[in-house]
């Protein structure tokens, strides 16, 4: 099995202290490539983990919360908890979304492919015309270079008399 099929297929295993991926078991000389299957799975597995993780705190925290306590300053523990978890909630809504960049440069690179499309089009366009003029002009040059034949015979055929007699 190799590193990307062991990493694919990584489970979360419970412990005392919560979930942890499952221990690879390949061989210590064993090339470890990162092809984007293993680094999508690992994130995977590391995001699994982290969530799973703020679950167990946001657990314990409501938890503590629910049992009769005190500081030592003499506050009762669910105002604590309650403190402690609307804190968390207020750092998670003033946090951006983990896609909102990736979100605007996506729609940044469908724009410039777009633009890119429509230079393509252009150029195609500029192109036939190019096209359409060059077959317009070929026959105005061909009637150029024989226009030239004939002039270059009218001369060389009439020579001044002036010129036959300079010696």
């Amino acid at each position: 099995m190799t590193y990307a099929e062991r990493v694919t297929a990584a489970e979360l295993v419970g412990t005392p202290h919560g979930r942890r991926p499952v221990a690879d078991k390949g061989p210590p000389d064993e090339h470890v490539p990162y092809p984007a299957t293993a680094t999508a799975a690992a994130f995977r597995t590391a995001t699994q983990l982290f969530l799973d993780q703020l679950k167990q705190f946001t657990d314990m925290t409501q938890a503590a919360g629910t049992t009769p306590w005190t500081d030592t300053a003499g506050r009762p523990g669910t105002e604590l908890a309650r403190e402690v978890l609307e804190h968390m909630r207020s750092m998670a809504e003033h946090t951006p979304a983990p896609t909102a960049h990736l979100d605007a440069f996506l729609q940044e690179l469908r724009a410039k492919r777009a633009l890119i499309g429509a230079l393509q089009l252009q150029l195609t366009a500029f192109e036939q015309q190019m096209d359409i003029l060059e077959k317009a002009l070929k026959p105005l040059h061909e009637w150029g270079q024989e226009w030239s034949t004939v002039q270059r015979a009218i001369t060389d055929t009439f020579v001044p008399p002036d010129a036959q007699l300079d010696p």
